[in-house]
Order: C-alpha cells, then sequence, then structure tokens
C-alpha cells in the first residue's frame, strides 16, 4: 500500500496534473482509433524515465512528437505479445471474441505489459522489448516488490474499468487512464533503488 500511497501522491504532486490526465482520459475514449494507444503508451514510458531520474513532472501533451516517437515502438512490441496471445488462443479453438480472451489480454495488461514498459523506459531501446533475458532478470530479481505492487494496481484498473462508469460516464476515460498511470508508476517504485542504479 505504500507504493500505491506513493504513486498517487506523485502524480497529485504536479499543479497541472487535472489537464494532462483529462488529455489522457480523451485518448482512452477513442482508443478504438489506434493512435490513441501510441500516443498513452508514449506518455506512460514518459513519466516512467522522469520517475527514475527522481523528477515528479508528468510529460507535457505537447511534446507529440516525443511521446509518439516512444509510443510507436513499445506499441508494436506490446502488439507482437498480443498477437502471440491472440495465436494461441486460435490454435486452442478458443474465439478472439470471448470472455478467455479478454480475461488473458487483462492479465497480460496488468503483467507483462508494465515490465515490458519499465525495460523500455530504462534502457531505451526496442530490441529491449524482446530480450526475454533482461525481462526475465527483472522480474527475477524484484519479484517480492512486483507481485504486490501489479495485483494492487490490476485490482485497482479493474474497479475502474467495471465501475467507473457510475462517476459520471464523462468522467470514465479518466479514471481509466489515471489507474494506468498509478499502475506504471507503482511498478519503477517497487524497482527502486537497485534496478535504476543499474541503469
Amino acid at each position: 500500500m505504500k507504493k500505491l500511497t506513493a504513486a498517487i501522491a506523485l502524480i497529485f504532486s504536479n499543479d497541472d496534473w487535472f489537464n494532462k490526465i483529462l488529455i489522457g482520459g480523451f485518448y482512452i475514449s477513442i482508443v478504438v482509433t489506434v493512435v490513441p494507444i501510441v500516443m498513452i503508451n508514449g506518455f506512460i514510458v514518459e513519466f516512467m524515465k522522469s520517475v527514475m531520474r527522481n523528477s515528479k513532472e508528468l510529460p507535457y501533451w505537447r511534446n507529440s512528437k516525443s511521446i509518439f516517437k516512444t509510443g510507436w515502438k513499445v506499441s508494436l512490441a506490446l502488439i507482437f505479445y498480443y498477437a502471440a496471445a491472440t495465436l494461441l488462443l486460435t490454435l486452442t479453438g478458443i474465439s478472439v471474441i470471448s470472455v478467455q480472451t479478454a480475461v488473458l489480454f487483462f492479465i497480460l495488461h496488468t503483467t507483462l505489459h508494465p515490465v515490458i514498459l519499465l525495460a523500455y523506459a530504462r534502457e531505451q531501446r526496442f530490441s529491449i522489448c524482446f530480450n526475454l533475458s533482461v525481462i526475465g532478470t527483472i522480474v527475477k530479481e524484484h519479484w517480492k516488490d512486483l507481485v504486490p505492487a501489479l495485483a494492487i494496481s490490476a485490482a485497482l484498473l479493474f474497479v475502474a474499468i467495471t465501475l467507473g462508469w457510475m462517476w459520471i460516464v464523462v468522467g470514465w476515460p479518466l479514471l481509466v487512464f489515471l489507474a494506468l498511470i498509478v499502475q506504471n508508476t507503482m511498478v519503477v517504485l517497487s524497482v527502486q533503488p537497485h534496478f535504476l542504479n543499474h541503469s
């Protein structure tokens, strides 16, 4: 819970946090158009890099070129993993549009996804997203801190997705985006200080 409190405090310490979360919420609301996925991933990675530098600043959306440049790389890598998972489901006879697929994608999004973003945030190389040795080492060395952070953030994200609509429909995407930011901030905070000192 300390990581959750620290992550929320870090995000809300920004003077213009609401405006940045508002724009992120807008991207969430049109996420089916694909490009917003790139922007969201880019924004999150840029913030993770900022936290690694002991900065509290949320990225400025006006730096769209930088966010997009980061976002398309990690998004392309993540598409590979999600596509591989979809292919495996198809081979086992499970429909792509099914509860099983939704559950699998949620699990990937709350476990592998943040670790991939973390690895890229530190190394800033596209190839690192596919380096299973590095990814495995991160998990192996920090699982005691990562597992609780990922479990808490998964619960938070699940609540935001399933119950967020009760908090005004307009605010729903904002809550989901905020949950994503909290999730990945917790992941960064969970690997400090050892991981960051060896970057």
